[in-house]
């Protein structure tokens, strides 16, 4: 007569192991978040979404919809000064704006004192030395592309970039997004910045 053998049991340890993983950890909604879709942030999605298998994992949090002045981005009369490799770069990114003025002299000189210095784009053999821009111009370039490059774009300013374990969430106003690597492209004086709680990393820029 045969002995009655015992049923195996339904989940291994290492299967068990896995589900309380998978319960217990929060869960990743993009590879990378990017606080601030200016030009340095939307440059920042742009270029990396040549790179990613599905640039739709990249999110960018434009808080830009109106400025910290109270105007909507459109209307924004600023202009920004840019170099000749910031053109290069931007026209390889088809997001050069077309209402750009050339800079071809730069004078350099002290009022009440003695001597002066011309620099002209010719010495540098450059077609221009530099570029002031309409930043509005830029700045709906820039976006636009990145959202016809598969970017995630959600509007709202986020207010908390804090990390929980392995994860980094990032809340605005409307909703709070979990992603596995935080950026900061918000400007360092910016008035309010996010709270942070999050072990990050910077590079001093050359004096």
């Amino acid at each position: 007569m045969n002995k009655p053998q015992s049923a195996p049991p339904s989940t291994s340890l290492g299967q068990a192991d896995a589900t309380q993983a998978a319960t217990t950890a929060p869960a990743v909604e993009f590879d990378l978040g990017i606080v601030g879709g200016g030009p340095t942030g939307s440059a920042l999605a742009l270029l990396l979404a040549r790179l990613a298998p599905d640039p739709a994992r990249i999110v960018l949090f434009q808080s830009e919809t109106v400025t910290r002045w109270n105007i909507a981005s459109h209307e924004d009369n600023r202009v920004i000064a840019l170099n000749e490799g910031t053109r290069v770069l931007f026209d390889d990114l088809d997001v050069w704006p077309n209402d750009a003025t050339p800079i071809e002299t730069i004078h350099v000189s002290q009022r009440g004192r003695l001597g002066r210095t011309l620099i002209t784009r010719d010495e540098f053999n450059v077609p221009a030395l530099g570029y002031v821009v309409r930043y509005s111009s830029l700045h709906t370039k820039l976006l636009q592309a990145a959202q016809q490059a598969g970017v995630t774009v959600i509007d709202g300013k986020a207010s908390s970039v804090m990390q929980e374990g392995d994860v980094v969430s990032i809340r605005t106003d409307k909703e709070r997004v979990k992603v596995a690597l935080a950026v900061r492209a918000d400007g360092m004086n910016h008035g309010a910045r996010p709270t942070t709680s999050v072990k990050s990393h910077s590079w001093a820029k050359p004096g």
